[in-house]
């Protein structure tokens, strides 16, 4: 009987303590990632049976070596725990057993999911035409905003119509004074006025709108480019100079024998513009394979753009054309002797232009990390208003010719071209040096309006035929962000 009790006893413990100790959780000498979960579980007696306690937490820190704990189950048997950091209060949940003497126990829950934290494979490196499928979202050539400012240096084209300013004539008979244009010949005429380069400045600033759009405003200025011709003299003692002589000119006094001649021909120009500008170019390789915003941005390697544009312009063009004479005077008889004086007169010209219509124009732009260029091009039909004035005085302060003129409409037109070679400084500063190249015509200029004539109608004429080439330099600054 005792024996029967006894190995019955033994068996009961040998089965309930192993069942224990393989329900609780192992110890590995491995420490274990902070992710991974650890179980924990002991069996004790319940109303309905045995039952087990499991208990689940993440492991916060690493022990190795393994900590006793005291009893924690009915029957004394020890629990062992891999970390030395006291876990966060457990959760337990209750699993009745079979009645004792079952052949099993029941199925413990599954341990949750745990991440893996070993290292990823490297993703394999991307393409050109991968990183260029995936940054064409961001990669814009086209800036949010830009603006510039660059000074000029322009040379004006004198392409008035040739006329005789100032003929020359040899003495007749001793008579002063030409005789019905006798032996004439022309000494200075329209052609013979030269400009030379002259500073002007041109500013852009432009921002852009939407879906490629943008709103532009420039403004050109050339302030005063000017022909001049100072002192202009007979070389020779026995030829007189003069006015052309048309029947019933203006050959009188000081115009009938100049002296001394002084020629002034000068011209302002000032252009203002809107325009709607769409860009329609992008980048040639946009990433250089690792999608980098500063790659992607307005530094691209060998970026192009396409655009082009059509707005409205306006264009002020304003002349004016002197000419001041001196003749030297002797006069004779009476007690005193001799008295010498000048006689002096003038003859001025001015005129207005004021243009104003549309325009349409492209702009082409190819550049890399350090150099590019920039080629523009623009075209514009304009409705003119001109007008000119004019005056003629004689000595001494008597007017030949009142001031009178004539104004009217005109169809003029405008072609530009400009090609500038960008050298980049930041990510957004630039250094611009170009040529440009701009003709207007439909002009009523200075020159065309000269009248020598001294009838009712003299000078209310308006010649609205010429022209005005300008070609130069440009240097400058631009930014673009």
């Amino acid at each position: 009987m005792f024996n029967r009790f006894f190995f019955r006893g033994l068996t009961t413990c040998i089965l309930i303590g192993g069942t224990s100790i393989i329900a609780s959780a192992q110890y590995d000498s491995t420490p274990w990632p902070s992710a991974y979960q650890q179980t924990d579980a002991s069996i004790y007696p319940s109303a309905s049976g045995w039952a087990v306690a499991a208990h689940s937490a993440p492991m916060t820190r690493f022990d190795s070596s393994p900590r006793r704990l005291p009893p924690t189950d009915p029957f004394g048997f020890p629990s062992y725990q891999a970390s030395n950091t006291p876990f966060p209060p457990y959760q337990a949940f209750h699993t009745p057993l079979p009645p004792y003497g079952a052949s099993r126990l029941p199925a413990m829950s599954p341990m949750p999911s745990v991440e893996s934290t070993e290292p990823m494979e490297p993703l394999p490196a991307m393409k050109d035409g991968d990183c260029k499928d995936a940054c064409a979202a961001d990669c814009s050539a086209c800036p949010r905003s830009y603006a510039y400012g660059e000074f000029l240096f322009l040379r004006r084209g004198n392409s008035s119509i040739t006329r005789d300013i100032v003929q020359s004539q040899p003495l007749l008979l001793d008579v002063p004074f030409p005789v019905n244009g006798l032996f004439t010949r022309t000494f200075f005429s329209t052609s013979d006025l030269n400009f030379q380069y002259e500073p002007a400045f041109r500013a852009l600033v432009g921002h852009r709108l939407h879906d490629g759009w943008a709103l532009e405003a420039s403004y050109l200025g050339l302030f005063d480019a000017t022909a001049y011709e100072a002192c202009i003299f007979p070389t020779d003692p026995n030829t007189i100079l003069s006015f052309p002589d048309p029947p019933g000119g203006l050959n009188f006094n000081v115009f009938a024998d100049i002296d001394r001649m002084w020629i002034r021909y000068s011209s302002a120009i000032h252009s203002g513009e809107l325009n709607l500008v769409h860009c329609l170019g992008g980048c040639a390789h946009p990433c250089k394979g690792d999608c980098d915003p500063k790659h992607v941005h307005v530094g691209n390697t060998w970026c192009r753009t396409y655009e082009w544009l059509f707005g409205l312009r306006y264009l002020s063009v304003r002349e004016q054309l002197e000419i001041y004479g001196e003749r030297d005077l002797e006069i004779t008889g009476g007690d005193v002797g001799p008295i010498f004086g000048t006689e002096d007169g003038f003859y001025d010209i001015s005129t207005r232009n004021n243009l104003f219509g549309p325009q349409i124009g492209a702009r082409m732009r190819h550049w890399n990390d350090r150099l590019g260029w920039e080629l523009s091009g623009k075209l514009g039909a304009f409705y003119n208003d001109a007008a000119q004035r004019q005056l003629v005085v004689d000595f001494p302060d008597f007017e030949l010719r009142p001031t009178t003129g004539a104004s009217g409409s005109q169809f003029a037109y405008l072609s530009e071209v400009n090609l500038t070679g960008l050298f980049r400084l930041t990510q957004v500063w630039n250094l611009r040096a170009g040529y440009n190249l701009i003709y207007i015509g439909g002009l009523a200029l200075a020159p065309d309006q000269l009248d020598f004539s001294s009838g009712e109608a003299s000078g209310q004429g308006l010649n609205r035929s010429g022209g005005i080439l300008l070609h130069g330099v440009n240097l400058g600054l631009e930014a673009r962000w």
